[in-house]
């Protein structure tokens, strides 16, 4: 299986709350999906959340699924971080989570809710979906599981949702 195509759908940030959602192509079927919420408990921190968060990304691209505990262990104090990498080689994914964070796969009609810490092999026809705990709460479950289930690309019709919203901070996903 060649690599997922995907789409990323990002809310906002705040002064406490960061996300985003990359996608990395290191070889025709070889690719990492992250998917990270960083957020900041004293609202009167210095920390720079985006510069932070910019740099977890780079190392995980550096490093691969096998140094993100490593990458993340170093985090600030009063610094939270919800992540989940998905990597693809082949039709293989293996999944890392850490925090409030879910993965999801339709096929046929049906959604499930995928372990954070799990691997497995992909079909043809699979939507793939990696998201933090504030996606899921602006989407719902029962608009996410109809969304996912239809033959339509469901990232046209999720990222409406998140974008008409007034508060997305901490909204982050990747649908492939």
């Amino acid at each position: 299986m060649a690599n997922l195509t995907t789409t990323n759908i990002v809310g906002s940030s705040a002064p406490t709350t960061w996300s985003q959602a990359q996608t990395i192509v290191y070889s025709g079927d070889h690719q990492a999906m992250i998917v990270i919420q960083l957020t900041c408990r004293d609202a009167d921190s210095l920390v720079d959340l985006v510069s932070v968060g910019s740099e977890i990304l780079a190392e995980i691209e550096k490093r691969g699924q096998e140094g993100v505990e490593e990458v993340i262990s170093g985090l600030a104090e009063g610094l939270q971080i919800e992540i989940l990498v998905g990597t693809m080689r082949g039709a293989s994914l293996q999944l890392y989570g850490q925090g409030e964070v879910s993965a999801y796969l339709a096929r046929g009609g049906q959604l499930a809710k995928l372990e954070n810490n799990s691997a497995g092999r992909l079909k043809e026809g699979v939507v793939v979906v990696l998201a933090t705990a504030k996606f899921s709460e602006v989407v719902g479950a029962s608009k996410l599981k109809e969304i996912l289930t239809r033959d339509e690309e469901p990232a046209e019709l999720l990222a409406p949702l998140v974008h008409t919203e007034t508060e997305t901070s901490g909204v982050a996903a990747i649908v492939g």
